[in-house]
């Protein structure tokens, strides 16, 4: 069995990122690490083996793994596996948790992998992706590696973003998720008030309390979320995602995606496909 060693990272190196593809259905032989890590599944479907146990993973999964984890993966036949991986040395978490979590057992201080699993929504995918970003640009040491812990604990212990989701009525919980799906953000917000079954004085007003946002900025960020996907998987033309979107006005469209994640499309893309050799593999 492997045995991966962060000694071997780059000198001062307190992380990796990398992007994985699996489109093999043999599950490899699993590996172990003297260091922590997580994943979060971004497209397709596959499985995880750890610790002996075959689990079936999906978009929107997000999993936990500590050092003392065997694991390896596998994509479900027919199908592809995408994932990005973030591995970090030990203490960043140690230091993380005693300044946050010393009073209490959670996430990596949990031995069962079930209570280390969790399901994201589209929001919260996309949320991870602007965690991630400095990791995603090359940054590697404490202060990068613990600032994207932080985050995402914060997630985690406040899954309703800014409100719990308990306070968030139903109906507008329900029309958020839907509004994550293609093509349901191509028709703008009266798609999302349409889902809502509300009217749109009452969506607006009810948005603004619970979420602080409005229904159009709602509906961007799937857009968007959707647009940065396409641009990272295929080669399609802007144009075409933009129009995917729902934006026939293409300079439009790069004024919400260079607010959305600082960059052109077309940077974006570039930026993405020039990244760091550690950042991309291809599982078998």
């Amino acid at each position: 069995m492997r045995h991966l060693d962060w000694r071997q990272w780059p000198k001062d190196d307190k992380c990796t990122y990398r992007v994985w593809c699996y489109q093999g259905t043999v599950l490899r032989d699993p590996h172990t690490h003297n260091f922590h890590e997580l994943f979060w599944v971004e497209s397709g479907q596959g499985f995880h083996w750890i610790n002996g146990d075959k689990q079936p993973i999906k978009t929107g999964d997000l999993i936990l793994i500590r050092a003392e984890d065997a694991h390896t993966f596998a994509a479900s036949g027919g199908q592809y596996l995408q994932f990005v991986n973030v591995a970090f040395c030990t203490g960043s978490w140690e230091r993380l948790k005693q300044r946050y979590f010393s009073k209490k057992r959670c996430y990596y201080s949990e031995k069962m992998v079930e209570r280390r699993s969790f399901r994201l929504n589209r929001m919260q995918l996309e949320r991870m992706s602007y965690l991630s970003m400095d990791l995603r640009n090359g940054a590697r040491d404490a202060l990068a590696v613990e600032s994207f812990l932080a985050g995402v604990c914060s997630m985690l212990e406040n899954p309703g973003d800014r409100h719990s989701t308990k306070e968030v009525p139903d109906w507008l919980a329900k029309a958020c998720v839907l509004i994550q799906d293609f093509p349901n953000f191509a028709g703008g917000p009266s798609t999302l008030i349409r889902l809502a079954g509300k009217s749109p004085e009452h969506v607006a007003r009810v948005c603004r309390k619970y979420l602080q946002r409005r229904p159009c900025d709602l509906v961007n960020e799937a857009r968007m979320h959707y647009a940065a996907q396409e641009l990272r998987q295929t080669e399609r033309a802007v144009l075409d995602v933009a129009l995917d979107c729902g934006i026939e006005n293409l300079g439009h469209f790069y004024k919400l995606f260079r607010e959305r994640y600082g960059v052109a499309p077309v940077e974006y893309r570039s930026k993405e496909r020039h990244a760091k050799p550690d950042r991309t593999g291809w599982g078998g």
